[in-house]
């Protein structure tokens, strides 16, 4: 099998998994809705938001750089050697979270920032260590090309989470938003503790081999640092923004209950739909790493252009395909999932957010890959700060949609930057240029399309019967358009007919 479809393979068999895994997540973010409502769904979207900031401080970093340094103990034929840098990665990991579990935690209502959310996050914080360490050995897995047995784990996680989320909140019963967020606080650090145990022996299991992890220690933590710093100012902005947010909309007039829910609504409901073709980039990113470090180190050029043109044209075409789908049957999707009106309304008018978010998560993924994280950090920070000036200034303007209209702005300059330098290190071709505009600028006639499509069709099906044919239209159409110009991969025999 050669290696573009090796890579196509390894890729779909990821996201099989990762659309499975979302999938169940999505479910469950119905049923939080649901049992939670808006409010509750606020407050434990902002304990989240804490969660991770403490998560990628522990080591956001570390799996991508483990991946990296066990694919070129690979490529220079040492890979017992990968045993010294897993053994160091996870003893830095457990460095790092330990004293935040066992020494912070216990202060956390005495500290602004945590204050609102303290007794949530507390909870989630048990389980911290665990998911480090469990995120560094899934990175160890992605260095030797294993992606199955890592997206088998996340899905065992979710489906855990699931389960216990709805047992936790069915014993419950009627309780506060605050109640209802510590059970699914309680179901997430159960979860993320079982599937470490799974995770550990999954690794016995394959018996690998050990040497000393003290020439790793200095390499993989400074290697490690910049992709972390980067991960972990985007998981602080997304912290600050939780308290910000709330704080800006009640300033501006709202209620703060309100002002909670608006906030559930924008993080917990319409930027979960929205990030489903993370489900397929984040696979894509996942087989990359290895790929991209190993030809970098190999120096082999030519086939490190062509894997990342194919990488940032697959994650352009998932984009441009979903963004009709979104913007003509959005407001639909809100009310039949969420029974929420402002979350379809969000979600149809926010589909432009598609394309940047999916460029720019792939774009940083080839650049972290090839050893540029510093100049990833550095835009990061940039769109970073952007993103914190539009929800500081503009919600007394636009309300909610500051934080949809920060987030487009701030992942269109972050992609910009990102590819202008990608280009000047690695050019791309003319052709590939050519191909993601065409993409792009098909995605207005297709919407104009699908907005035909549904007044023709919601004049005499129902209500659920008119969203199902408008999209199967669209799709049909989406499909004879792309195949028409030529823009779906597909194989010679193909493009010769």
């Amino acid at each position: 099998m050669n290696k573009p479809s090796a890579i196509y393979k390894n890729t779909a068999f990821v996201t099989a998994l990762a659309v499975a895994e979302r999938a169940l997540g999505f479910l469950y973010r119905v049923v939080l809705a649901r049992l939670l409502g808006a409010e509750g769904v606020g407050v434990y979207q902002i304990a989240l938001s804490h969660f991770f900031l403490f998560r990628t401080v522990g080591g956001g970093g570390l799996p991508v750089t483990l991946s990296r340094c066990v694919s070129k103990c690979n490529a220079e034929n040492s890979p017992q050697k990968s045993g010294g840098a897993l053994i160091a990665a996870c003893l830095i990991s457990l460095a790092l979270t330990l004293p935040i579990t066992l020494i912070l935690s216990p202060f956390l209502g005495k500290i602004p920032l945590f204050s609102s959310d303290a007794s949530v996050l507390q909870i989630l914080l048990v389980s911290l260590s665990f998911t480090c360490v469990y995120a560094v050995i899934k990175g160890y897995f992605w260095g030797n090309k294993q992606f199955l047995a890592p997206a088998l784990l996340e899905c065992v996680e979710e489906i855990l989470t699931v389960i216990l989320g709805v047992l936790f909140l069915m014993f419950a019963g009627e309780c506060t938003p605050v109640e209802g967020a510590k059970s699914a606080a309680f179901a997430m650090s159960a979860a993320c503790i079982l599937s470490f145990i799974a995770c550990i022996a999954l690794l016995l299991a394959q018996k690998p081999k050990r040497s000393s992890p003290k020439p790793f220690f200095k390499p993989v933590f400074f290697s490690a640092l910049p992709i972390t710093a980067v991960r972990t100012g985007s998981t602080f902005v997304n912290a600050a923004v939780a308290v910000l947010l709330p704080a800006m909309l009640t300033k501006a007039g709202m209620a703060e209950s309100e002002a909670l829910q608006a906030f559930g609504v924008a993080t917990g409901m319409v930027f979960p739909l929205l990030s489903i073709p993370m489900t397929v980039i984040g696979s894509l990113s996942t087989v990359l790493v290895p790929e991209l470090a190993e030809d970098h180190q190999k120096g082999n050029a030519l086939r490190l252009r062509r894997t990342v043109e194919r990488g940032l044209y697959f994650c352009t075409l998932v984009a441009t395909v979903l963004m009709p789908f979104f913007a003509v049957l959005g407001n639909d999707l809100g009310l039949l999932t969420y029974q929420n009106a402002l979350a379809g309304e969000m979600l149809q008018n926010s589909s432009a957010l598609l394309l940047p978010m999916s460029v720019c998560a792939l774009s940083g993924s080839v650049l972290n890959s090839l050893g540029f994280e510093k100049q990833s950090f550095l835009f990061s920070l940039i769109g970073s700060a952007v993103f914190l000036l539009c929800i500081t200034l503009l919600p007394a303007v636009m309300g909610v949609y500051a934080f949809t209209f920060g987030m487009f702005v701030e992942l269109s300059l972050c992609a910009a930057m990102q590819l202008i330098f990608l280009q000047r290190r690695c050019p791309l071709s003319k052709t590939f240029y050519q191909k993601c505009l065409l993409l792009i600028a098909l995605a207005l006639p297709i919407s104009l399309l699908g907005q035909l499509y549904a007044s023709l069709f919601g004049g005499f099906l129902g209500e659920w019967l008119a969203p199902i044919a408008v999209a199967a239209a669209m799709a049909i159409t989406t499909f004879a358009v792309y195949f028409l110009f030529r823009l779906l991969p597909m194989g010679k025999k193909a493009k010769k007919a």
